[in-house]
């Protein structure tokens, strides 16, 4: 798998799928946190600030920080 640019408006997010599958199973967040189907899940600034997608491992007081320069940096 290759990486995905996450976005339908705004500053898009790169997420290595590469990485993620090197380090995990895909049954870790396949289907339960993200669809099958890369773009159909609806990733918002409101799911953010919540438990949803790259945030159930993701963020403040999570085993994996969040930084957004580093999912954010653009194209």
């Amino acid at each position: 798998m290759s990486d995905l640019w996450l976005s339908k408006r705004g500053n898009p997010a790169k997420f290595s799928h590469t990485f993620h599958v090197q380090m995990f199973d895909c049954n870790i967040c396949h289907p339960s946190l993200f669809k099958m189907k890369a773009g159909t899940s609806e990733i918002t600034m409101d799911t953010h600030l919540t438990d949803h997608y790259c945030f159930s491992c993701h963020g403040e007081n999570k085993s994996t920080n969040f930084n957004y320069e580093i999912c954010h940096k653009g194209r």
